[in-house]
């Protein structure tokens, strides 16, 4: 896993434990695990060295998912930027998608309460 890729998850794993504070949600122990595994892994690898190749854990692997796009960062003079903008733009894209799925879920309980009330009338 790349750089890049430890930099995504360790943020994303930041910003859910910041959203779930935010809006008094209890956080899930299993991505509370996967942070403490994510962090465990990154740190592990810093200890011994910068580029040494890892086993693949449960993460999503950016290097492999657009190969690509992470040489051109990468080759680039400015990858650090590049890097944060990536970064950014993903984490921003993947809580848009993690706000829409709340919504969604939101409106169908309601509707489903509503169905139920309407039931509970026409049974009176």
């Amino acid at each position: 896993m790349t750089s890049i890729d430890n930099e995504v998850n360790l943020a994303w794993f930041d910003s859910y434990i910041s959203y779930t504070k935010l809006q008094s949600i209890t956080p899930d122990e299993r991505i509370l695990e996967k942070k403490q595994k994510q962090e465990s892994t990154t740190n592990k690898r810093q200890s011994l060295q910068h580029n040494k190749p890892t086993t693949p854990n449960d993460s999503n692997d950016i290097s492999k998912d657009a190969p690509n796009i992470v040489r051109l960062v990468e080759s680039q003079g400015n990858s650090e930027e590049l890097t944060q903008e990536l970064k950014n733009i993903l984490i921003k894209y993947y809580w848009a998608g993690f706000e829409l799925h709340n919504k969604l879920e939101e409106a169908n309980t309601t509707e489903i309460d509503r169905q139920d009330d309407v039931n509970e009338k026409n049974d009176t």
